[in-house]
């Protein structure tokens, strides 16, 4: 019994002693990364809430602005500056359209964006300086052949 008493006695003192290292410190690198810019209609959408949607049967250029916060008003005054470059009568259902708006807390729709056909868009400014301008989405042309026997 004596000798087991010594064996643990030794045993807790050997394990008592024992130096424990200090933990190293890991210097974290924290990588921050930023989002993505996302460059869409000659404009970078990271600087707009983006509110995208197609002309649905029944949809009219005034009633969609207003559904978004612009007054009755403002549509009359943008309907009037820009009628010899966007016609907002002759929207065509299905065609999807983009409304940016300012990130803010009224979230105030900015430019509307109609697009014509696959290549071609209309942007109307609905902010303090309206405005309307017709543009084309960069087109790369591959041409590709297939050959056998």
């Amino acid at each position: 019994m004596k000798k087991l008493s010594y064996l643990l006695l030794l045993g807790l003192s050997l394990t008592a002693c024992k130096q424990e290292k200090e933990p190293r410190e890991i210097s974290e690198v924290k990588v921050v990364e930023e989002p993505p810019i996302y460059e869409e209609y000659g404009m970078v959408l990271n600087d707009y809430e983006v509110v995208r949607d197609t002309i649905r049967s029944g949809d009219y250029f005034g009633g969609i602005l207003n559904t978004h916060g612009v007054s009755s008003a403002k549509v009359y005054e943008i309907v009037n500056h820009v009628n010899e470059t966007f016609n907002p009568t002759k929207l065509v259902v299905g065609k999807p359209y983009v409304i940016l708006k300012a990130k803010d807390s009224v979230s105030t729709p900015e430019f509307f964006i109609y697009e014509n056909d696959r290549i071609d868009y209309t942007v109307v400014n609905i902010g303090d300086n309206v405005a309307a301008y017709k543009a084309s989405k960069p087109v790369s042309i591959r041409k590709k052949t297939v050959s056998g026997l």
